[in-house]
């Protein structure tokens, strides 16, 4: 591992044990992310896998219960074409991929589920991700905070869960029963209040909530500068010989602001071309 992508706990309550960049492995890469030839090139970079669906030619916004306003197909070509124009490096990217999906469509899953999904996904291949959930599934029955607490430590080791994973799920669960954090409101809230709530909740770093926040709630200026994967991709991009650091690229991006996340996007679709 490199150590410039060793976790440092932005939060007290942070657990390096549970987000890291070891761990971000493939939890939350949308449907057409990064190829397994990607996967394999940045495994340090959690890799997002089934979290948003392809846009199927809305025209007009939408909202669904625990989403938000989605943005159209044209607004998205809008967008791309003036990320091509701030930075005219990524128009070959942008002309070899498809069109970005961020923000335009609907969640398939409630914020809480997908908060689950990520943390049993976490250091596993796919398939071993898949295996894990079903058996969750069926410990749990439907993912839904009342019944993740009723289950315990011992169940969820049964399914295929270490305990730091096991710890996370149930401290989820505990938080939406409490009413700590409204899960079914996280997409009426402002950026810094997600981040806010949710990396107070144990083994819940910033890496967690910059991709919940890119794919579940479709946030369009979300600058993942941690995550490896976006690195190297913008390296590829500008042809750097050298690693660029996460704050270099946080500096980087402000130009493309308020459509960071977009940007971040093409950084790894650039590692498939």
């Amino acid at each position: 591992m490199c150590s410039s992508d060793l976790c440092i706990a932005r939060s007290a309550r942070e657990t390096v044990a549970v987000d890291t960049p070891a761990l971000r492995a493939t939890s939350l890469m949308p449907a057409n992310g990064p190829s397994i030839k990607t996967v394999k090139a940045c495994k340090l970079s959690q890799l997002h896998v089934n979290t948003m669906q392809t846009l199927h030619g809305y025209e007009t916004f939408h909202k669904s219960p625990e989403g938000g306003a989605l943005i159209t197909q044209a607004k998205m070509r809008k967008i791309v074409g003036e990320i091509a124009e701030i930075d005219k490096r990524f128009a070959s990217v942008i002309d070899a991929s498809e069109l970005c999906d961020i923000g335009t469509s609907n969640p398939e899953r409630s914020h809480f589920e997908s908060l689950v999904s990520s943390v049993i996904s976490q250091q596993l291949a796919t398939a071993a991700a898949r295996t894990i959930k079903e058996r969750f599934v069926l410990e749990c029955g439907k993912v839904t905070p009342k019944n993740v607490a009723a289950m315990n430590i011992e169940d969820m080791r049964a399914a295929g869960l270490s305990g730091a994973k096991s710890k996370t799920i149930l401290g989820l669960a505990s938080a939406a029963l409490e009413k700590r954090v409204d899960f079914k409101s996280l997409h009426d809230m402002n950026d810094e209040d997600v981040y806010k709530d949710l990396t107070s909740l144990w083994g819940i770093g910033p890496w967690t909530v910059d991709m919940f926040m890119m794919f579940q709630l479709g946030r369009l200026d979300i600058w993942p500068t941690g995550d490896l994967g976006v690195r190297r991709g913008w390296e590829k991009v500008h042809k750097l010989k050298e690693e660029i650091t996460p704050d270099e690229l946080l500096k980087k991006g402000e130009k493309f602001k308020p459509h960071r996340s977009i940007v971040a996007w093409y950084c790894w679709r650039a590692l498939d071309i």
